[in-house]
């Protein structure tokens, strides 16, 4: 496996990669637009165009099966990934090729954040915020670096019924895990300019979701899962906000059933009893888009397939056992079609069926984009004094 990362010092605690920019936010609702491809254009010199494709724009390299590899890339990329240190951008350099986004206050102490179809998605305690997202064809009256030319845009909480603990989006729907305060969710994100979401409370408790054509899937308990489907309509290929870095979406879901499905949940239930024994029992469960990851007491961990035909009732394990991550599990996210866990202590990556640290110490937040053009092989890491974008592919 091959890595390289851009390190960019400062005191932030989210970090999302969306449009153009290198979204960072810190504590106190600050917002910051950092122009990935702008920095490695000016200050990268003769490693800029290696670079650009590592970090700014993934669908510029070589790709076989639509993946790509190191042994098939330039000669100028190889050479950068070759060396183990890390290009780092100083505090200086991370606000100099920023954009401010002047949003008030109401951005303070943010939890999670999620974009997708030119809306920002942001957890605050209580509640959920919103805001528009902007690409660089729409700043050309504002000033990279400074503050007082930020970028005014109309920040405002939407929601009130509950503290997201994750927030998901995709094809045109929105879910928050709320804890004990529910699971909410609601359509019609593909709505352009200002859209104000109307989430109704889907279930009891939700600890964590996901959003896939089959439906919505949610963890009210440690190890459990429930299942909800949905209904979908077709989109035109020429409707809805020029895509960019989002992959392009076929169909919306415009319904989310209120009821869990039976069949699917009563699937995924018989798959955990027969992985368990008197004395190996389920503890976690963990969700990408059409998969759930579950973790047993023994140290080990199975993948269930939660859908087929894009529905929910084909919930299949193959048998087949890998190990766990070493430590508690915090959370589980995907990128260049690998795992990656955030543990109490660090952050690991499974290859080739073990897993690798990728950082040595305990973080603020992990993210991968597999449903992103341009970032798919990267992951996002937010730590203390600083925030990282690691390049993930296999040699």
């Amino acid at each position: 496996m091959i890595t390289k990362r851009m390190v960019l010092e400062g005191d932030y605690v989210e970090a999302f990669l969306y449009f153009d920019f290198l979204w960072l936010f810190d504590n106190d609702g600050g917002v910051y637009a950092f122009d990935l491809e702008t920095y490695i254009e000016k200050e990268l010199n003769g490693s800029g165009s290696a670079a650009r494709k590592l970090f700014a724009r993934n669908d510029e390299m070589v790709k076989l099966s639509g993946r790509p590899y190191g042994s098939l890339q330039t000669p100028d990329v190889q050479n950068l990934v070759a060396s183990d240190a890390p290009i780092v951008v100083s505090v200086q350099d991370v606000l100099k090729y920023s954009i401010f986004v002047d949003a008030g206050t109401v951005l303070n102490r943010p939890l999670d954040v999620r974009m997708y179809n030119g809306h920002a998605f942001v957890s605050v305690p209580g509640g959920l915020a919103l805001f528009e997202a902007f690409g660089r064809e729409d700043t050309s009256s504002v000033s990279m670096g400074s503050a007082r030319s930020g970028m005014k845009t109309k920040a405002e909480r939407v929601f009130d019924s509950g503290t997201p603990l994750q927030i998901q989006c995709r094809l045109g729907a929105l879910s928050l895990s709320c804890g004990g305060e529910g699971l909410y969710g609601g359509v019609g994100a593909l709505t352009q300019g200002w859209w104000r979401p109307e989430l109704n409370r889907v279930a009891d408790v939700s600890f964590g979701c996901e959003v896939a054509r089959a439906g919505i899937s949610s963890i009210p308990e440690a190890a459990g899962l429930e299942l909800r489907s949905v209904e979908t309509v077709v989109v035109p290929a020429t409707s809805g906000r020029r895509r960019k870095d989002e992959a392009v979406e076929p169909v919306a879901i415009m319904k989310i059933a209120a009821n869990v499905d039976e069949e699917a949940s009563r699937q995924f239930e018989e798959i955990i009893a027969t992985a368990s024994t008197s004395n190996v029992l389920a503890e976690q469960t963990f969700l990408s888009t059409t998969s759930a990851y579950t973790s047993f007491s023994d140290g080990r961990m199975v993948r269930t397939a939660l859908t087929k035909q894009n529905a929910f009732g084909h919930a299949r394990w193959d048998g087949v056992w890998f190990p766990a991550p070493e430590g508690e599990v915090i959370a589980m996210t995907t990128t260049a079609g690998k795992m990656i866990a955030e543990t109490h202590e660090d952050v690991q990556i499974l290859d080739q069926e073990k897993w690798v640290r990728l950082f040595g110490e305990p973080v603020l937040r992990v993210r991968g984009y597999p449903n992103s053009k341009w970032y798919r092989q990267l992951v996002t890491i937010v730590g203390e004094g600083q925030a990282e974008l690691v390049f993930l592919c296999d040699d």
